[in-house]
């Protein structure tokens, strides 16, 4: 197949309607570049059954920096220094792609919780914010406040900036 917009061999392809005028007209505003995290080792070691095994990680980490993308999530190790060595280890086989490391939560002692997850040395910390289903479905009546939430927010998220190379701020359901 020859290269079109919506096909570029070895690059991408996306649906040719993506590309149609009526389509193309409500797409104003988007960027010229797009960011991709690549969150194959956290979601895999989350996987039952699925293990991606320790030397297979920085081939796994190089291929994804062949591709290209912006960033490559860790996966949740046993211990802080298991994560740092898996850094180590993929700056020593050439990784040069920047590595997120989604595990700094804000509940309890958040301070204690970002400064472990900084001894990663990796190049994003992720701040996450989990709620129980409880809490979502009594629009946080039952359990935290969303002022409880606003107040960890507005203290955790400064504290991080200080101190990591790069922060990205997101919620999940526990």
């Amino acid at each position: 197949m020859e290269a079109k917009p919506w096909y570029v061999p070895g690059k991408w392809y996306t649906s040719p309607l993506n590309w149609e005028p009526p389509v193309r007209a409500q797409m104003s505003g988007l960027p010229k570049k797009v960011f991709l995290r690549d969150v194959t080792m956290r979601e895999g070691e989350e996987t039952v059954g699925a293990i991606i095994s320790p030397d297979d990680r920085p081939e796994l980490a190089l291929k994804l920096d062949e591709l290209g993308v912006g960033a490559i999530e860790l996966p949740k190790l046993h211990s802080t220094e298991e994560v740092a060595d898996l850094v180590k280890n993929f700056r020593k086989a050439g990784v040069k792609t920047k590595i997120a490391y989604f595990s700094a939560k804000l509940r309890g002692d958040w301070k204690k919780d970002i400064d472990r997850a900084l001894k990663v040395n990796a190049d994003i910390l992720d701040l996450h914010f989990s709620f129980s289903p409880l809490e979502i479905f009594s629009d946080f009546r039952d359990g935290i406040s969303k002022d409880e939430i606003r107040r960890i927010i507005d203290g955790a998220v400064p504290y991080a900036v200080e101190r990591a190379r790069e922060v990205a701020f997101g919620w999940s359901k526990a």
